[in-house]
């Protein structure tokens, strides 16, 4: 069996942004909006596979009669969708942990889980169809036609400081309603309320703690790894947010174990089988 002389490596767990662009004019944070008649054209409607009609169907748009922007998914649908709606610029600072809200809603039943990404892309002109997802609709829960309901957050932290904007991408496909065929997905989909505020600079973890080595039994060519997660970044400053743990064999660059997202202290084990 290899030598058991196991490094640990901690890594944020929190999203990262990978893009660097230009700096330029953008809206002060903390930022929000609730979608209405006199603010939602402070935002960038694309309709980039260009099918949208005059009556507010195939694209992104304000639907006065309710005071939501909206995306209404029907049989004329040119295929698979391919629509934005991106909010103003953001200066985002390397190393800054970011807050966004945000609220989604189906106007019907068969509206309800319709799928829509928030994205973070560097242009409202033409966005980055692979930027990072931030957010998705539907959660894991399922999709709500609840108008009131409270609004959803994440947290993610930049990696380079610059302009950014956030884009809720639709790509869906009509899909009618067939007997014991899947859900049907039509209909109006309701984006109510946005919001980024900044929360704090992050730091990197600190060190793993309590690692011991467990030999396997009766000379099996085995071993156990116990471990917690730190307790501190590497500033000494209690760990906020959770943390993955790499484990590595003497001085491999890639880790043979990979803990899944752990809070500060949690204890986890790993076994190492390989001779």
């Amino acid at each position: 069996m290899k030598n058991l002389f196991t490094k640990m490596r901690t890594a944020s767990a929190l999203a990262a942004i990978a893009l660097a662009p230009a700096l330029m004019a953008q809206e002060a944070l903390p930022y929000e909006i609730t979608f209405s008649s006199s603010n939602y054209n402070t935002w960038t409607i694309l309709d980039l596979n260009q099918d949208g009609d005059n009556w507010g169907a195939k694209k992104w748009s304000w639907w006065s009669n309710n005071s939501i922007l909206r995306f209404n998914l029907v049989a004329s649908q040119n295929g698979a969708a391919n629509d934005w709606v991106i909010s103003p610029a953001f200066n985002l600072e390397a190393g800054t942990q970011y807050e966004i809200s945000y609220y989604f809603y189906g106007y019907t039943s068969s509206a309800k889980e319709i799928p829509v990404d928030l994205k973070l892309v560097t242009s409202n002109s033409a966005p980055e169809a692979d930027g990072l997802i931030l957010a998705s609709y539907p959660p894991a829960g399922g999709g709500t036609t609840t108008k009131t309901g409270e609004s959803n957050t994440v947290v993610f932290t930049a990696t380079s400081t610059g302009t950014y904007y956030i884009g809720a991408h639709m790509t869906a496909e009509y899909r009618g309603y067939t007997s014991g065929g899947p859900a049907e997905q039509s209909g109006s989909i309701a984006f109510r309320d946005f919001g980024i505020k900044a929360l704090q600079k992050a730091t990197a973890p600190g060190a793993p703690g309590a690692l011991s080595v467990t030999p396997g039994a009766n000379g099996a060519e085995t071993a156990t790894i116990s471990f917690t997660a730190p307790n501190l970044d590497a500033e000494g400053k209690p760990l906020t947010g959770k943390v993955k743990v790499n484990l590595y064999r003497e001085d491999e660059t890639t880790p043979f174990f990979t803990s899944g997202e752990m809070n500060a202290g949690e204890a986890d084990t790993a076994v190492d089988n390989t001779p």
